[in-house]
């Protein structure tokens, strides 16, 4: 979501450095090649096999995952978990 990108691209300016990307192979990709702590922001209707990428970030213990959902709703908070 555009939206959410920018603002948190604005909230997060001269805090932390960020990049973009929308591919979700070119980012593990990244991940695997950089290896400082990283927080990850999905956009789960973004992704195809959300389920399979979680699995793969998982495997990467320097990830840590936000998860995003376009109609949030209170059990989504509830039975958050790191894959």
């Amino acid at each position: 979501m555009h939206s959410i990108k920018k603002h948190w691209n604005d909230a997060l300016f001269n805090v932390y450095n960020r990049i973009n990307i929308d591919d979700t192979n070119k980012l593990v990709k990244h991940l695997i090649m950089d290896v400082q702590d990283t927080i990850v922001m999905i956009d789960e209707q973004g992704v195809t096999d959300i389920k399979k990428l979680l699995k793969t970030l998982n495997q990467l213990g320097h990830v840590k995952i936000i998860l995003f959902n376009s109609i949030p709703e209170v059990h989504h908070a509830s039975t958050c978990r790191r894959w």
